[in-house]
This record gives structure tokens, sequence and C-alpha cells, in this order.
């Protein structure tokens, strides 16, 4: 099933076409709506310059749906892998040169 887009949909075309300065007062309109007069605390967490405790991980929890490469098994065996590129490089340098 594919999911729903309204970009994608002959209506949100025509008026983001058509009228952009529409479309645009219209998100101004909903990004206004959702702001608060709530001042932020201090020690509220800041993620421009720094990031934030507990969301600086680079992997995700989606590594459990990753297909595994045979690069992986070189990325877990430099020695290897740089064995192979010596092997390859001689290889093509024997090809080449005689």
């Amino acid at each position: 099933m594919v999911p729903y887009c309204a970009a994608k949909h002959g209506s949100v075309r025509f008026i983001t076409k058509n009228s952009p300065s529409l479309v645009d007062s219209l998100l101004l309109l909903i990004g206004f709506a959702q702001g608060t007069n709530e001042p932020k605390s201090e020690d509220a967490p800041n993620n421009i310059f720094v990031p934030v405790a507990g969301y600086d991980r680079v992997e995700g929890d989606f590594n459990k749906l990753a297909i595994p490469s045979f690069l992986d098994w070189f990325d877990m065996n430099p020695p290897l892998k740089w064995g192979a590129v010596a092997l390859a490089v001689l290889g093509v340098v024997a090809f080449l040169g005689g």
C-alpha cells in the first residue's frame, strides 16, 4: 500500500503552482499556531551547537533491518581488506606491466 502524499494530488499542486504566497501564508499560520508564550528554561537541551545528550548516536534502531554486505566484513577485518587491496594492485600491475 502506497502512503497518501498530498503533494502528488492535483489540488495541492494547483494551489502551490498558482498561488505560492497563499501556501506560504498557510504554512506561516500553522507554524505560528504551534508557538507558545512559555519561555524556554535555562537548562533545556539545545541542539544548535552541541548535541542533545542521549540523541548523539549515529546508528539508529534500523540496524536490524540493514542487509549485510561483504564490505561490512572488510570493515571488521582491516588487515584482510588491505591485503585484498594490495593483491588487486599487484594483479593490475602484473596484467598491465607484464
